[in-house]
């Protein structure tokens, strides 16, 4: 009895032996693991390439234009960056695209729509013309929080179209934003990259366009003429699609096609590009938009009521 007794002591020291070697060749086995990837995901709906806007502050781009059905009340980005919707007789670089028309655009249009006056996010921030799908003539109507001299990123932003959930990006409010003027400004003529590639303007297919490049963009990636430079010719670059979506979009470069203008119905000059800022200009009447017509230029000054295109970019 007793020797039955002493050998079940033996046997319960092994085991316990056995298992405190077993947890510590574990543990250690644990400790050696790689720790987990700490690099950035890219938001859903975003350009892999990231852009300095200020000296503090950098932003993802949104994968192509912002658009609107109003059947549905749903915003979306564009499929592809140089996709514009125009007028009944725009060209596209893609065979299979579905042509809209801005110059339908109307409370209950079944197509999409991409032209915007300013500040027409769909909320009622205080506006008499806050619906997407605004055609009036006047710039009063258009005035953020009902104040001539507010930008849309006033009091609680809900008159820049980035407040709204976007459907194929990332489906959640307030995500989003539109640049300021400032950032405009410091995005085209004063940020530093590596190559010093700032933008440069294009040709692809029938669409005139702007090129901007990343902060990590390098000049090795194509060989451009008259990057940086304002009065530059669209021709000066004449694209194929495999050339942008190859040796270009896949660096992370984003692209802005001309789309022209909507007054009131009327959609023209979609051989030029312009593009909403958030901020208002001074005289109370206008805001700041970037501009390529041909010019390139971010400080011009643009009709509340004459709509424009919509890129929205993302915080990093």
């Amino acid at each position: 009895m007793k020797k039955r007794n002493l050998l079940s002591i033996a046997l319960c020291i092994l085991a316990l032996s056995l298992t405190l070697v077993s947890c510590k060749k574990n543990k250690d086995s644990a400790a050696s693991e790689p720790a987990p990837s700490s690099s950035s995901t890219v938001p859903t709906g975003a350009l892999k390439g990231v852009f300095s806007v200020s000296e503090t502050r950098k932003v993802y781009f949104s994968k192509g234009n912002l658009q609107y059905q109003a059947s549905t009340n749903t915003w979306r980005f564009a499929e592809h960056q140089f996709d514009f919707v125009g007028d009944d007789d725009a060209g596209n670089v893609y065979e299979n695209y579905v042509k809209c028309n801005n110059e339908l655009c109307s409370s209950t249009y079944e197509g999409w729509i991409d032209l915007f006056g300013w500040g027409t996010s769909g909320y009622d921030h205080g506006a008499v013309c806050y619906q997407p799908w605004a055609a009036s003539k006047t710039y009063s109507d258009y005035n953020p929080y009902g104040s001539m001299t507010s930008n849309l990123f006033d009091n609680n932003g809900k008159a820049d179209w980035g407040a709204n959930p976007i459907s194929n990006g990332g489906n959640k409010a307030n995500k989003w934003r539109t640049l300021t003027h400032d950032e405009w400004v410091y995005l085209l003529f004063e940020r530093t990259t590596n190559s010093d590639y700032r933008f440069v303007k294009v040709r692809i297919g029938r669409n005139n366009g702007v090129i901007i490049f990343p902060d990590n963009w390098e000049a090795s990636y194509y060989e451009f003429n008259s990057v940086n430079e304002e009065d530059s010719d669209f021709t000066d670059n004449i694209l194929t699609i495999i050339d942008w979506e190859e040796s270009i979009e896949s660096h992370g470069a984003v692209y802005l096609p001309a789309a022209g203008v909507r007054e009131g119905l009327a959609v023209k000059w979609i051989e030029h590009g312009y593009y909403w800022s958030s901020t208002c200009f001074p005289n109370g009447e206008d805001a700041y938009s970037f501009n390529f017509d041909p010019k390139v230029d971010p400080y011009n000054n643009g009709y509340r009521q004459r709509t424009r295109s919509v890129r929205l970019v993302r915080n990093k």
